[in-house]
C-alpha cells in the first residue's frame, strides 16, 4: 500500500505528478532565456510522437496530474495527440506556454480535454516592455490568447523579473488584473555570474567542455535595481 504521507522511518510516497517536456524548441529568443546557448548550438534529435506517446502510457497509475513545459509545447507536432493521451486517462493536466504559437487545431484540443486544470502563459510586461524581451509584437498575440483561455480555463500568468523591467511591475499588475487574471508568477530571472560558474567547475571537477545550460551574465543586479525591486 502506497503511504500517505513520509514519516521518519517510512518509505518516501510515491510521485503522483509528473513533468513532461515534450520539446526545447522554441519559436523566440528572449533575452533571458537559459536555454538560448544550447539551442544556438543546435537541437539534438528529440523523441517522435510515437515515442512520447510510449512514454505517456507507461505513466504509473498513480500519477495523477501532468505539466507540459518547454521549450514551446505547441511547436511540438503531434501536442493535441500528447494532450488527448493524458486526458483519456483522467490525469489532470497543466499547460505551460509562451502564447504566441497557439493555432487552431490546438484551441479544439484544448477545448476537448476534460481535466486540464489550467494554462501558464509568459508575459514579462505590457506593450513596449514585454516586446523588448520577447520579440516584436508579441505582446499584442499573447494578450489575445489570454483572452481567449479565460473564456474556458484557469488562467496563470508569469513575469520574470529583471533589471529592464522591475520598474513596470506595478503597471503589469493593474493590467493583467484587469484582464480578468487572478494568478501571478512574479519569478526570479535564472542566470549565473562567470566567477560563480567558475567556481561550480572547479567544486565538481567540470572542464571547459562540459556543457552547463545557464545563462552567464557578466555582473549581477546593481544596487539601486534591487532596491527598486
Amino acid at each position: 500500500t502506497r503511504p500517505s504521507s513520509a514519516s521518519p522511518g517510512s518509505p518516501a510516497p510515491f510521485p503522483s505528478s509528473a513533468t513532461i517536456e515534450p520539446t526545447l524548441a522554441c519559436n523566440l529568443h528572449c533575452t533571458m532565456c537559459f536555454q538560448n546557448d544550447y539551442r544556438d548550438k543546435g537541437l539534438k534529435k528529440e523523441l517522435g510522437t510515437d515515442g512520447l506517446l510510449r512514454v505517456l502510457e507507461r505513466l504509473p497509475s498513480g500519477i495523477r496530474s501532468v505539466y507540459f513545459v518547454g521549450g514551446e509545447v505547441f511547436l511540438r507536432k503531434g501536442f493535441p495527440k500528447l494532450l488527448e493521451a493524458v486526458d483519456t486517462r483522467g490525469i489532470e493536466t497543466f499547460i505551460t506556454t509562451n502564447g504566441t504559437r497557439i493555432g487552431v487545431e490546438d484551441w479544439a484540443a484544448l477545448n476537448r480535454m476534460r481535466h486540464l486544470t489550467g494554462i501558464g502563459f509568459s508575459l514579462d510586461g505590457i506593450g513596449p516592455v514585454h516586446d523588448a524581451i520577447r520579440g516584436e509584437g508579441t505582446c499584442e498575440t499573447i494578450v489575445g490568447h489570454i483572452r481567449r483561455a479565460l473564456a474556458m480555463q484557469r488562467v496563470y500568468v508569469s513575469f520574470v523579473m529583471m533589471e529592464s523591467n522591475v520598474h513596470h511591475m506595478p503597471e503589469f499588475v493593474r493590467a493583467v488584473t484587469g484582464l480578468g487574471v487572478r494568478e501571478i508568477g512574479l519569478v526570479h530571472e535564472m542566470y549565473c555570474a562567470p566567477h560563480e560558474i567558475e567556481a561550480t567547475r572547479r567544486q565538481f571537477g567540470w572542464t571547459a567542455q562540459d556543457e552547463i545550460m545557464m545563462t552567464v551574465k557578466e555582473k549581477d543586479w546593481a544596487p539601486d535595481s534591487i532596491q527598486r525591486l
